[in-house]
């Protein structure tokens, strides 16, 4: 094995010298650099693997928030439909009956759930005092409490605190009473005698100083009746809705 080492070595000393590459180094690069290539190529598709999979990530993550902004915008300009409609049913719904009322539009700014109570984006600075009504384009909402410079406290008629007169608007007759809040969603009406139908309207009697006639206050739910003890009791739902971005009008 010395001698054949010995000679192997011989023999390539001698070819280097001559400036060629002697048999036994071709053979060994004909038989590496194919393998050594194709490792190369294994790792350069790896790496591209590699990068693929975090590019795809990226396109995911860029992707999602581009629809998420999409989503943003429509439910944007959907709102914005609907606020301008909105808008426009209030407007002409207080301009059905005006009596003399000039409607002052304000923005509901605050919402104090447990206490019945909103802020309106309107005050002194707009001519708005206590006591004025403030409707929705689906009805009565409440009414003014307390005046600032530039907004206004307003309890809603749902507050045990508040009462108006009502009519109830049933088999062609208008049955008057008085209209107090009893819940968050719920209003109650004493009444003199009669029998009422689930589904009646209940208006404004228009006998206040500051709550004009005509303006919806809820539908009849139930009906209670105890002639006995001369007990005649209506549970109403408010038609006015209270929700994000609602415009008011305060009529004065």
């Amino acid at each position: 094995m010395i001698i054949l080492g010995f000679g192997i070595g011989t023999f390539q000393n001698r070819a280097r010298a001559q400036g060629r590459l002697d048999p036994v180094s071709n053979l060994v690069q004909s038989l590496l650099l194919p393998a050594s290539s194709r490792i190369d190529s294994f790792f350069d598709a790896s790496s591209d693997f590699a990068s693929g999979v975090r590019d795809a990530k990226s396109l995911r993550e860029e992707n999602q928030r581009l629809k998420d902004q999409l989503h943003a915008v429509n439910q944007y300009m959907e709102s914005s439909e609907r606020f301008a409609v909105e808008l426009d049913r209030l407007r002409k719904t207080v301009h059905l009956d005006p009596k003399g009322r000039t409607a002052v539009y304000a923005d509901v700014i605050g919402h104090v759930p447990y206490d019945n109570r909103i802020t309106i984006s309107a005050g002194a600075d707009k001519g708005l005092k206590q006591n004025l009504a403030v409707v929705t384009v689906d009805g009565l909402l409440g009414v003014i409490s307390t005046v600032d410079e530039k907004s206004s406290q307003v309890i809603l008629i749902t507050s045990k605190s508040v009462q108006i007169g009502g009519l109830v608007q049933s088999d062609g007759q208008n049955i008057p009473g008085m209209v107090h809040g009893i819940g968050p969603r719920r209003l109650s009406m004493d009444l003199p005698a009669g029998s009422i139908a689930p589904g009646s309207d209940v208006i404004t009697t228009g006998y206040s100083e500051n709550i004009p006639r005509g303006i919806k206050v809820g539908t009849v739910t139930e009906f209670f009746e105890d002639e006995q003890f001369g007990e005649y009791r209506a549970t109403i739902l408010p038609s006015a809705k209270l929700g994000l971005g609602t415009e008011v009008a305060v009529l004065k």
